[in-house]
């Protein structure tokens, strides 16, 4: 008979004794007061898919698909099945699969060769000292892997096929399926003309970007295999959204809107509309008006036309996401990226260097007193963390398997000393929150759970540096500090919203530099933001704005509600997605 360890014994101690009964008891009660209150109530409805929203209820009244939608589709399609040029682009991508693997080492081979020697003639021949390092670094990492395929008798498809990363990557990760891949594509390509081609794409690169072309092959694969199937490049946006900046991830929302829009035309994808999907479209015509009636609106109107367009991709999502295992790829993907961001943010602080960008010439990085990651600031990291966050522990609660789940908890310390490490105390504040909210929503043994959690505060406390209760006492110290400037600052901005509560200045940085300092109580330089999001939203967009923003939170939430309670057993994914995007946007 086996002894039970320490830890059975102190959980079964705790679970048996009076405060915990107590605290478990008030746990429900306030469970069965939240489930049969009004707000409550409010909640509980069934989800999306079950009853139509209020714009698909008068498109179908007002027959716009048979008078209007269907007509349209109809002339595009035919338009797309007899364009030259996309039959031209889907010929090339499909032959590029059956390039052999030799090819691309030749190509890779000379294309590393030629910017290796061309940075050593720049910098040391013609002694010209701005010449990036990054052409060295990738015409060397070019050059290695051109050598290694540079033998080999496979085509690019059957390599992909052969490798487990890249399989997993492409066929289980991002969900794209072989049979749509020309698996048994023809052997072509000659290593002789894929050389000289790289020796002029190289040429090229020194000129343009470098990085770019390199990166070029695998780009138009990827995009070959996200048209075919729109659904992979939503789960690809989860995987790089840290990593790539708003240029280039509104290239990826614009490619995958393309390929949606071609299935869609062609009647293979479907366009579902609920209330909520109406009030996001309506916020984001605010935000357009908003950035075209500013006090600065050249600055304005790109940033909301830039809004308005990754609002595309909220579209993309609910649309394309429609079934559990694409859900768990997409999610898959955010935890994916996650643990890398976060690893990247905890060797950062301890460490103090880290690249600031993918391009190989930041490396050589000055020391940090916070993390921040691939994103600008401490405060963008500590959000994105937080927003993702809460997924660790619903993909953690849907399985059984004891490395998975050890992996899991690895991920959340991980992410936990990231958020940590980020240094914004209301990144902690929001933080503490949320894991209340995930002990209570998707833990079963909440009150146990909860009752150690705050037992372990006060010596994790203990155990923190000076700098973490500097930067407590500061938050919470009223008499002066940064506590003080804050109070300042949103006095200033309600006199500001006083002349502009119904309209707002408009979008942007420039806009509020513009304006606040005739309000201002005191000098502020290089005012960025007013430390409150729905201060933003007002001086931006006026009180409309805050209220359709509410609207959306409110709806937004109903739905989740909805999906937690009447999720199918056999699909908990569901459940357990809801659950956790609700926890994190409330966080």
């Amino acid at each position: 008979m086996r002894s039970k360890s320490t830890t059975s014994v102190f959980a079964e101690y705790v679970s048996h004794s009076f405060l915990f009964s107590v605290f478990g008891r008030f746990i429900g009660f306030l469970r069965r007061s939240v489930k049969e209150s009004f707000i409550g109530r409010l909640f509980t409805v069934a989800p999306s898919s079950s009853t139509p929203g209020f714009f698909s209820f008068w498109v179908k009244k007002l027959a716009i698909s048979r008078r209007v939608s269907i007509p349209i589709k109809r002339l595009f399609a035919k338009g797309m099945t007899e364009s030259f040029l996309l039959d031209k682009c889907k010929t090339a991508l499909r032959a590029l699969s059956g390039l052999r693997l030799s090819c691309f080492g030749a190509f890779y081979f000379a294309f590393g060769l030629y910017g290796s020697i061309g940075y050593l003639l720049n910098r040391f021949a013609l002694d010209i000292g701005d010449v990036s390092s990054s052409y060295l670094t990738l015409g060397l990492i070019s050059i290695t892997v051109g050598g290694l395929f540079i033998s080999s008798g496979k085509t690019c498809i059957e390599a992909i096929l052969d490798s487990r990363i890249l399989s997993y990557l492409l066929f289980d990760l991002f969900g794209i399926e072989k049979q749509r891949l020309p698996v048994n594509a023809t052997p072509a390509g000659r290593p002789a003309i894929a050389f000289l081609i790289g020796i002029a794409v190289g040429s090229i690169g020194m000129a343009t970007s470098y990085t770019a072309l390199c990166l070029l092959p695998p780009i138009l694969f990827l995009a070959y295999a996200v048209f075919l199937q729109p659904e992979s490049g939503v789960v690809l946006l989860f995987a790089v959204l840290p990593f790539l900046s708003t240029g280039y991830l509104s290239l990826i929302v614009s490619f995958v809107l393309f390929a949606y829009f071609c299935k869609w035309i062609c009647g293979k994808r479907v366009l579902h509309t609920t209330s909520l999907d109406l009030a996001v479209f309506g916020f984001g015509l605010l935000l357009l008006f908003s950035g075209f009636f500013s006090v600065t609106p050249t600055e304005s109107t790109s940033l909301a036309l830039l809004l308005f367009y990754f609002i595309g991709g909220y579209f993309l999502t609910v649309n394309l996401m429609r079934t559990a295992v694409f859900i768990k790829r997409a999610v898959s993907a955010l935890l994916i990226s996650l643990a890398i961001t976060s690893l990247f943010g905890v060797l950062q602080y301890l460490l103090g260097v880290l690249p600031d960008t993918w391009v190989p010439a930041s490396l050589l990085i000055h020391g940090t007193d916070y993390a921040h990651a691939f994103f600008d600031s401490q405060h963008a990291l500590a959000e994105y963390l937080l927003l993702a966050f809460p997924f660790i522990f619903g993909m953690r609660s849907l399985t059984t398997a004891g490395d998975r789940r050890l992996g899991y908890t690895l991920m959340a310390l991980l992410s936990g000393f990231c958020v940590v490490f980020t240094f914004s105390r209301i990144g902690w504040i929001a933080a503490l929150i949320v894991c209340i909210l995930l002990l209570l929503l998707l833990s079963r043994n909440a009150a146990s759970k909860l009752l150690t959690l705050l037992l372990l505060v006060p010596p994790a406390l203990a155990l923190l540096p000076k700098e973490f209760f500097s930067r407590i006492t500061e938050a919470f110290g009223l008499s002066g500090g940064l506590s003080s400037h804050r109070l300042s600052l949103w006095e200033s901005t309600f006199r500001l919203l006083k002349d502009s509560i119904f309209g707002g200045i408009g979008l942007g940085e420039g806009a509020l530099a513009e304006i606040y300092p005739l309000y201002s109580l005191h000098s502020l330089d290089n005012l960025s933001h007013v430390h409150s999001l729905y201060l933003s939203l007002a001086l931006s967009m006026g009180i409309v704005g805050v209220l359709v923003f509410v609207v959306v939170l409110f709806l937004f939430f109903r739905q989740l509600a909805g999906y937690h309670r009447s999720a199918s057993a056999d699909e908990p994914i569901l459940r357990v997605t809801a659950t956790s995007g609700g926890i994190a946007v409330f966080g």
